[in-house]
């Protein structure tokens, strides 16, 4: 997983690779793919969804990635949770 610190410093440097570019070569599509990379790095730098404290599962017993520590989880008694 990539931080929003990561997608800013990609999407500059496509930009900065694209500020370098002639205007007639916006036609061609390796351009505008590199384009298209800009706005996406873009908008995943700026995305609410990054919970800041991502943490590997290995602390906790598991082998994959996990947003932040372990959820709790109770079970129902009789008519309660």
């Amino acid at each position: 997983m990539r931080t929003p610190e990561w997608h800013y410093v990609e999407a500059d440097r496509l930009l900065a690779e694209l500020a370098q570019t002639r205007a007639e070569s916006f036609r061609f599509p390796f351009v505008q793919a590199k384009v298209q990379m800009a706005q996406i790095h873009a908008q995943l730098a700026n995305s609410p969804w990054y919970p800041g404290d991502v943490i590997a599962a290995e602390e906790y017993g598991g082998s994959a990635v996990q947003f932040g520590p372990p959820i709790e989880t109770r079970t129902a008694t009789g008519d309660r949770l």
